[in-house]
């Protein structure tokens, strides 16, 4: 048990230096799919979707951990939120996916970093 809560705890440390990296490019690609498209959007666009997939992972990962203390983060809310970027990605729907990227994804990836930065 305790080898499993060290594990957690690294796997937190480590999302946290990410996500500083992950938020710029959630924001920067968001503008992008705003209407200022560049030839690399695209490109952009999926090496967020795999730093939000990796944090969505961390995160499943870490619930038992995370759960330890109070927290707002509501799982269905956060797997409703993938969901319907996932519908916007399908659907090419710039629009759609840059409101979600600076909206509940945004507020998810904040949130938990919040509750990841009071176990250190």
């Amino acid at each position: 048990m305790e080898e499993l809560r060290n594990e957690q705890l690294e796997a937190l440390q480590v999302m946290l230096d990410y996500i500083p990296k992950l938020r710029k490019g959630m924001t920067c690609v968001a503008k992008e799919l705003s209407g200022e498209r560049l030839d690399d959007t695209d490109a952009y666009l999926n090496k967020v979707i795999e730093g939000l997939n990796w944090v969505i992972k961390v995160y499943n990962g870490t619930l038992s951990l995370i759960n330890e203390k109070p927290n707002t983060l509501d799982k269905d809310s956060i797997n409703q939120a993938s969901l319907d970027f996932s519908n916007a990605y399908k659907a090419k729907n710039d629009a759609g996916q840059a409101k979600l990227l600076t909206g509940s994804l945004m507020t998810f990836i904040n949130d938990f970093e919040k509750i990841a930065q009071s176990f250190f």
